[in-house]
């Protein structure tokens, strides 16, 4: 009965039941594990090494097992070196026990080493898939290095298991940490269950009432969010978050004055808290106490950003301009009176009003760095009217006034490079640069100047100096990863970017660098766990999201993607860019009556969407709808600069039908009214499938006024490379390699034609390509085969060897591999490598050539 309890989730009646049969003469093997994890569910941990007798039993198992429970008591008292001990010797007479390696990764977590608790827990689970402890840990630590898709998996798991290997204290929590990812993830109907989940246990308890107000005010659901907000603050007054966000919840509701007091409250908590800040200042503003307002932000945020505070309490620049001109006319010199100026200033510039602004700024004084700040917005609002002398002469001015100050150079320098006078603006920073040596804002402008006139080396030396005084400046990594991959130096690239989030943790601006490199390199894997990430540091953000769908779907995440791309739109659901995601993986997964009520609503809200007008009439022609298609082709040309995308429109739907030489004619049409790229290779498509002669015409003609697109080149030359005409498709790679010429499939190709004439100088161009992309089976195995008719086997065969390996099912570059055995004497596996391709049924070009040499191999 007492396991029974336990394995139910009730450690406390499971230990009266097991005391019980204590006593009326249970054997220790029967009560003591099972008493001893339920008195440590309730934290009596020394009770618990009470009851455990590892010595009273000759089995490996059950010793083990009571080894890891005393380790896990010792966890619980924080003796951390007894319980590390204590697991090793349940493994030492156990390897497999799933329990010490649950409490070895639990301690690796407590000591932050998520890498190794991971991996511990990893090992704990394949030994007992039923673990939750483990889960759990896995969970946590997913949880910590942000991998927030990954720890909802692991925590589901352990919820799916729960008792009696989890306590009711770790299940209560861990429905409350995957309800904070599953509401960074978007998932807000997952988290509410989790969250409603807490409440039957405990209806007053802060954490879940908080995470229900959190949930509530982000749907909007303001009342509700106030309601739970008060609860959690019933159970902590002094929790910030929830003061900031209840006051926020009041506003929502024009409880004016609750909301005051809450945020008011929560400034004395945290007076550096910006957010609430700015909240109490509108407010203030509301009310009519435009001096309290302005006191507000001053009292809190720095001087050179308190003018930018204020004008963001605005909805408008006029009603900036209106409520701060009032505050002007009213208020007496002081500390503030430059700062509501400056704030002035500012609305005046947004509302393009330059004269007025600087009419404003002129009445200013102040000190020096106030003074730098008025001097920066006058030059700003020259720049803005076109009257560059000016402003170069404020530029001027700074230097003169401020010889030997680096901030004010910086200054001077930006207006100088705003004026377009770069050549002052390189000198003024290397005079800042003598007074600072170690100044990265002037080395970082200094390569940003270099990038501008296109000097990458020169940039690249400024930037590397940035980071020689300070490792982990983000601008000047982020700037070096662009160089390298500007350069095609991918792993170069890879490693500033790595460097950059490793200095910047909390930076999304790197994570999602990352993510988009690891996706556009082909490590999709990769991609998923590093935009997780950035979903921790945003939650809810919609473009973050975005990113992550799109990654699910690099990684053949259907489902998940179109739940991502659900959870964005239902919270965006006026945005038809959102929602046309949504219907495009609708469309993937073949929901094609959901995209077309997706593609619908967006229409509804939308009318000139033109792509979602181009998505609706390719989701009718895939659902049989065929007339409804061209009608919407006919809406769409009835749009303003619609008819090209119409005529475009109706080439494909034509095309996906079969009728060629009516997609000929609205391809014609469309190009004839805005020529682009795509419309070139669409026509082209169409003319080779309608066996047109000369299908490459519409490629010419594009090329003809767009000679740099290499895309189009490469195109045209892949054509003629598949139609035998070699000498045509080497002068389009010739050309296209000018303007890409460290493209690998480039140079593999000219490598494979120049082979064929027998110029050896196809070995050199196949050994470049391989160099750039040694991973590409297929350039392996050009480069080994030519080097096999160049009579260098040898050299071939550890390259088609790979080739082979990575693409089993190709007949051709198994026939190489054959080749290059054969040549270098092992005939047997050759043999036993041809006879498998000759016997498998597809065909392939050099099929003849296979059976030839498998003859001459075994001439019986």
């Amino acid at each position: 009965m007492g396991a029974l309890l336990l394995s139910l989730g009730d450690p406390e009646a499971a230990i009266a039941q097991l005391k019980q049969a204590q006593k009326l003469g249970a054997t220790p093997l029967e009560y003591e594990l099972p008493l001893a994890t339920a008195l440590i569910q309730i934290s009596d941990y020394k009770s618990a090494l009470a009851v455990l007798h590892p010595d009273q039993t000759s089995s490996p198992g059950q010793k083990a097992d009571i080894y890891a429970a005393q380790g896990d008591a010792e966890t619980g008292l924080k003796n951390t070196q007894k319980a590390n001990e204590l697991y090793s010797m349940a493994l030492d007479t156990d390897p497999k026990n799933s329990r010490a390696l649950a409490g070895q990764a639990n301690l690796a977590l407590q000591n932050s080493d998520t890498i190794l608790a991971i991996k511990t827990a990893d090992r704990a689970i394949a030994v007992d898939s039923k673990n939750a402890q483990a889960w759990l840990v896995k969970g946590y630590a997913e949880y910590d290095q942000q991998r927030i898709q990954n720890s909802a998996e692991s925590f589901l798991k352990a919820l799916s298991i729960g008792s009696p290997s989890i306590s009711p204290e770790q299940i209560f929590i861990a429905h409350g940490k995957l309800a904070q990812v599953q509401i960074a993830l978007g998932q807000r109907s997952e988290a509410m269950a989790n969250i409603e989940t807490m409440l039957k246990v405990a209806p007053h308890a802060g954490y879940p009432n908080y995470l229900k107000g959190l949930l509530a005010y982000e749907m909007k659901d303001y009342p509700i969010a106030a309601k739970h907000l008060q609860i959690a603050l019933n159970s902590n007054p002094y929790n910030t978050n929830a003061l900031t966000l209840l006051g926020a919840s009041e506003m929502a509701q024009e409880q004016d004055i609750l909301a005051a007091n809450h945020l008011v409250g929560a400034l004395a908590q945290n007076p550096g808290d910006l957010t609430a800040r700015r909240m109490l200042a509108s407010l203030q503003i509301k009310s009519g106490d435009n001096a309290q307002a302005i006191k507000t932000i001053t009292e809190g945020a720095p001087p050179n950003t308190a003018a930018s505070l204020i004008l963001s309490l605005f909805s408008s620049p006029e009603q900036a301009i209106k409520t701060l001109s009032n505050i002007q006319a009213s208020a007496s010199e002081n500390s503030d009176s430059n700062t509501i100026r400056l704030a002035l200033a500012q609305a005046l510039m947004l509302d393009h009003k330059q004269g007025e602004a600087l009419s404003i700024l002129n009445d200013i004084k102040n000190n020096e760095h106030g003074q730098l700040n008025t001097l920066s917005l006058k030059a700003a609002a020259y720049v803005r009217e076109k009257q560059f002398a000016k402003a170069i002469a404020i530029a001027h001015d700074i230097e003169r006034r401020h010889p030997n100050n680096p901030d004010a150079l910086q200054l001077s320098a930006a207006i100088f490079t705003l004026s377009n006078a770069n050549q002052q603006a390189e000198q003024t920073l290397a005079s800042g640069l003598k007074y600072s040596p170690k100044n990265t804002a002037i080395t970082n402008q200094l390569g940003d100047l270099k990038l501008r006139e296109g000097k990458i080396n020169g940039a690249e030396k400024y930037y590397k100096l940035t980071i020689s005084n300070d490792a982990g400046n983000l601008t000047a990594l982020m700037a070096l990863a662009r160089i390298s991959a500007n350069r095609n130096e991918t792993n170069a690239a890879m490693k500033w970017l790595e460097r950059a989030h490793t200095s910047n943790p909390k930076s999304i601006q790197p994570i999602l660098a990352i993510t988009q490199f690891q996706l556009a390199t082909g490590h999709a894997t990769a991609a998923l766990d590093t935009i997780q990430k950035a979903v921790a540091l945003a939650p809810g953000n919609p473009r973050i999201l975005t990113l992550m769908a799109n990654t699910q779907l690099a990684n053949h995440q259907d489902e998940n993607a179109l739940n991502t791309f659900t959870t964005i739109h239902q919270a965006e659901p006026l945005n038809p860019y959102f929602s046309l995601n949504m219907a495009s993986v609708q469309a993937k997964l073949k929901q094609w009556g959901a995209a077309e009520k997706t593609l619908k609503e967006i229409i509804k809200i939308k009318p000139d969407f033109i792509p979602g007008l181009r998505a609706l009439a390719l989701t009718q022609w895939h659902n049989k709808e065929i007339k409804a298609a061209f009608l919407t082709t006919e809406t769409l040309s009835k749009l303003p600069n619609g008819k090209a995308d119409a005529a475009a429109l109706n080439g494909q739907l034509y095309s996906m039908s079969g009728n060629y030489s009516a997609a000929q004619q609205a391809y014609k049409e469309a190009i004839s009214i805005r020529p682009s790229r795509d419309l070139a290779l669409a026509a082209f498509t169409v003319n080779v499938r309608a066996r047109t002669k000369e299908p490459e015409q519409p490629l010419l003609t594009w090329l003809k006024s767009n000679p740099a697109d290499s895309v189009v080149r490469f195109a045209l030359a892949g054509y003629y490379l598949t139609n035998g005409d070699d000498k045509s498709a080497e002068q389009q790679y010739q050309i296209a390699l000018k303007s890409n010429p460290k493209n690998p499939v480039i140079l593999n190709n000219l490598a494979w034609i120049r082979s064929k004439y027998g110029d050896q100088d196809a070995i050199r161009l196949a050994d470049e390509a391989h160099n750039l992309d040694p991973n590409n089976p297929l350039i392996s195995d050009t480069y080994g085969w030519i080097l096999v008719q160049f009579k260098h086997p040898k050299s071939a065969l550890p390259l088609l060897q790979d080739a082979a390996k990575k693409v089993p099912s190709s007949g051709t570059i198994q026939y190489h591999y054959a080749v290059a055995l054969a040549d270098t004497g092992n005939e047997e596996k050759a043999s036993s490598i041809l006879k498998s391709i000759i016997k498998n049924k597809d065909n392939f070009p050099e099929k003849m050539a296979a059976k030839s040499l498998l003859k001459k191999l075994e001439p019986s």
